[in-house]
This record gives C-alpha cells, structure tokens and sequence, in this order.
C-alpha cells in the first residue's frame, strides 16, 4: 500500500483516541491513519508510527471529504436571552410573564452536517418550599447545513409574585442550555449557575412542570404552579 506523499512530522505518542481508517487522496495513494482535526483548510492525521501528515482536504478522495463533515462536533457559542413582563393588578403582588429563547452559533466554519439537539429547561423556585421547579423545557434538532446558526425559542410562561397569601407562585432562577450530538454526547452547555452545570444529566430528563428536591430529584409529589 502506497503512502501519500505529504509533509509529516514527529511527536509523542497521542493520548487521544480515535478509530484508524484509511485515507486515499484523489489519485489512489493511501496511508492507514487516525484523524487529528480537520477544518476547511487542513486535515491532520497521524500513523501509527507517531507520525503526523497534514493536508488540504481537496486532495482527499470524495468519501473521505464526506467523512470529515461528520467527523468532528463544532466549537459553538451559545446566547441566552429573556423577555419578562410584570402585570400589576393593583394588590400585593402580580403576574410575571416570561420567555427565553437561545441563540446557537459555530464559532468558526464548519462542514459538520450531522443532527445535533438543542435543549433549553428555565429553572424556578417554588416559593412555598424554596426548592427548584421546571418552568420551561423546549427540544428541537437542527443542523448547519444551510446555516452556521441555529435560534430556539421557549414557551411564554407565567410566575406568580406573592408573597402575602396561600397563592403560592414560582421565582425565575435561571436557564441550562444543552447541546447533544446525534449520540447524545453533549457537544456545548450553558447555564446561569454553576451547579446547573454539575447536575445538567438529571436535570434535562426532568419533564416541565416538575417539582425537585435541591439536589434536582424529582419530588414523589408535585403541584402546579
């Protein structure tokens, strides 16, 4: 089997871990080698000898330039943005309107054409227990095949600010934001708090609606809000 001819380099043994495959440029030179990176300008590739190649993509063979779209998740940037509205009825308290929305973006571009989902839970407290209630939770797949950037959307929800009767409402508290590949690894995550963060896995299966407990288990008993 006939190596490309391409420029390598010498380093230490990788300890990163990705499949070998076989690479054939567009005249039929092949090398047995493990993906590095690829962006639009260069693939990297290292041998099994420690060897690194380093190349532009058109020389790749059309099954291998379709290969890289799918190869690597994007680096993204995630925005998080909300709409709230106070209706004051003249008492104590009043209804409190809200929506979030997140905006996604590759932070460089990308060929990755691969289904990713997009997950945006806002998170609450109920106001009676002071513990964590799922006010709002949107899923949806996109791709960035006709675009580098993705918008999603919430519900319009509403808390109720009372704090002077039985009427116990919910308080905002803050947003986790999730992105999934087509595995369900998650590509990119934000949140408003660190510990939404550390409990992301419990807290996107958690349905809307749910009461929790501080540690973000669901309670054996829940109530509207």
């Amino acid at each position: 089997m006939r190596k490309l001819i391409l420029i390598f380099l010498l380093i230490s043994p990788w300890t990163g871990f990705s499949e070998y495959r076989v690479w054939t440029d567009k005249k039929g030179n092949c090398i047995e080698a493990e993906l590095l990176s690829t962006n639009p300008a260069q693939v990297s590739v290292r041998d099994k000898e420690g060897k690194i190649f380093k190349f532009h993509p058109s020389k790749l063979s059309k099954a291998d330039q379709n290969y890289l779209k799918t190869a690597f998740p994007p680096e993204l940037d995630i925005s998080f943005s909300k709409v709230q509205d106070r209706e004051n009825n003249g008492y104590s308290y009043g209804n409190i309107s809200m929506s979030g929305s997140v905006v996604i973006k590759a932070k460089r571009p990308t060929q990755y054409s691969k289904t990713m989902t997009c997950i945006l839970i806002i998170i609450g407290e109920y106001q009676r227990t002071n513990t964590p209630i799922i006010l709002d939770k949107v899923e949806k797949t996109f791709d960035f095949k006709t675009s580098q950037e993705f918008s999603l959307q919430g519900n319009t929800f509403r808390m109720t600010d009372d704090n002077y009767s039985n009427n116990w409402g919910s308080e905002y508290k803050g947003f986790l934001a999730v992105v999934l590949d087509a595995d369900k690894k998650v590509i990119e995550l934000k949140s408003s708090r660190k510990e939404y963060e550390a409990e992301y896995e419990k807290i996107i299966k958690l349905n809307l609606g749910t009461h929790c407990n501080k540690d973000f288990t669901p309670q054996e008993s829940t109530r509207s809000f």
